[in-house]
């Protein structure tokens, strides 16, 4: 923790690269700039006691709509279900309440994320002949993370079975290898075991720099190429400037790089909704050396007590959850953007939610059968009519229900008993970027990601670019999901899967 970090000077290198350590086994450690920067924080923040209860106040408020939001949906999709549904209910939503600029996907097997999410895209149009427009684009996106000391993780479910064993294979075999920050080539390898006491060996991706003999057989094959997410997020900003809503569900690979290639776009981005951080940090979580060496309080207790943002000149720290230490480094570049307006959906909001029931039944029981996912792998439709009448939900729900029956199969895999709902952790950040402040409360004020691990500083400020969840109306927002995914019309099934 005591170095002092060069990524925001040259936006290549990542301190922490090849520094192992056990899955969420890291402490809470500051560097020397960090330090400095945190007290610079507490000593500009601007919360006056007597103006906390009318700032708070203001925060309550849901925003007016005068214009619809314009979204680019930047996701993970494919591996927690949360992304699937959230996509889901975006396109149950009304049409006036938003637009859908288009879709790019971030973190390891992007091109797979991107066919998954072209099978819902598809699928929906497919269902709804007033769409006469086509659907809007996906574009796969940053592969490798551009710093963390994690290595990538799937589930291996990924596309299953939506994309047949050998689809899945081709589209690993014609897309190997990636770029890094660095450019330079890498290519995905399990030769490396990784030190990790907490979840299975299957579930990591490691890489390797590419021989040179490697390199030319490559390029011969037109393979060596990168994604181009970064490139189609600045020139959608240019064009729709002040209007466009990044929702970020995965790693912030995508929205890094892009701020790297063009750096003006931050004066032309409307807003970032980002899915991040974990839950409060509690003293015991700060590396000892930091705890007498830190010169300023820090929050504790209780989830309650911390959720309240009281105290002036407090720090509350949060752990990282999984979309933030999947790429520390782009995270710390875009929370140390002034230009960003960013709204943090955090686990201490999401973890308050749970989706299971007679909806989740529902799409369940819209899942294809095998000898569907069949006769759809042959091209054809035919034999498909008598299930549709069955379960009565629109093509789209077929192909979410059967991602959610995979999921749920995992997750009850992994943790030895029947799992039969999800937290949407996903979908709130989505109901929040088309309706602000419609189910969260925040309290607003900046943030420092911390170069290692993701560990998160946040100060009060009412005049600060960040405001993070502190409050959820759970139960309106599980049954505004449950309304928007499954439709009355449509039937509800609550037979048990």
């Amino acid at each position: 923790g005591g170095a002092s970090s060069t990524a925001q000077k040259d936006h290549l290198e990542y301190l922490y690269e090849n520094y192992r350590c056990p899955y969420r086994k890291e402490t809470y450690c500051l560097s020397t700039s960090e330090l400095d920067q945190l007290k610079k924080l507490l000593e500009t923040s601007e919360v006056e006691e007597s103006s906390q209860k009318e700032h708070k106040n203001n925060q309550d408020e849901p925003e007016s709509k005068t214009t619809k939001a314009k979204i680019i949906f930047d996701t993970d999709i494919g591996t927690d279900i949360d992304d699937a549904l959230a996509l889901l209910m975006l396109l149950h939503l009304p049409p006036e309440d938003y637009t859908l600029l288009g879709i790019t996907t971030v973190y390891g097997y992007t091109q797979i994320r991107a066919e998954i999410a072209r099978k819902i895209l598809n699928a929906y149009h497919s269902s709804h002949s007033s769409q006469t427009s086509p659907p809007p684009p996906i574009h796969p996106g940053v592969q490798r993370p551009l710093g963390t000391h994690r290595p990538v993780w799937h589930t291996h479910t990924e596309g299953h079975p939506l994309l047949t064993a050998e689809q899945i294979s081709n589209i690993k075999k014609n897309h190997p290898m990636f770029v890094g920050h660095d450019n330079e080539p890498k290519i995905f390898t399990s030769e490396e075991p990784p030190l990790n006491t907490s979840m299975t060996t299957s579930g990591y991706i490691h890489t390797r720099k590419v021989t040179q003999e490697e390199r030319k057989e490559f390029n011969k094959n037109g393979v060596f190429r990168t994604c181009d997410a970064a490139d189609w997020i600045v020139k959608t900003v240019e064009q729709h400037p002040n209007e466009v809503t990044l929702l970020c569900l995965g790693a912030l690979s995508n929205v890094a790089l892009a701020l790297r290639k063009a750096p003006h776009i931050s004066k032309l981005i409307k807003n970032v909704v980002y899915m991040g951080f974990g839950k409060p940090l509690p003293m015991t979580a700060v590396s000892p050396e930091h705890r007498t060496f830190l010169q300023f309080e820090f929050q504790t207790g209780s989830d309650e007590e911390q959720n309240k943002f009281t105290k002036k000149k407090v720090v509350h720290a949060f752990y990282p959850n999984h979309n933030l230490s999947s790429d520390t480094l782009a995270a710390v570049e875009v929370f140390a953007n002034k230009d960003l307006k960013i709204s943090v959906v955090n686990d201490t909001v999401t973890n308050r939610l749970w989706w299971s029931g007679e909806h989740t039944n529902a799409l369940l029981n819209a899942s294809y059968t095998q000898s569907e996912l069949d006769v759809l792998e042959k091209g054809s439709e035919e034999g498909l009519e008598v299930k549709r009448g069955e379960t009565k939900q629109p093509e789209e729900n077929r192909v979410v229900g059967t991602l959610l029956k995979v999921w749920l199969m995992y997750r009850t895999s992994i943790f030895y008993k029947k799992v039969r709902g999800t937290c949407p952790h996903d979908a709130l950040a989505t109901a929040e970027a088309v309706y602000p402040k419609k189910f969260v409360k925040y309290v607003r004020g900046r943030v420092l990601i911390h170069e290692w691990a993701g560990f998160v500083s946040f100060v009060v400020d009412e005049n600060g670019n960040h405001e993070i969840g502190m409050e959820v109306e759970a139960k309106e927002f599980t049954k505004f999901l449950s309304e928007t995914l499954v439709k009355e019309e449509n039937g509800v099934n609550v037979k048990e899967e």
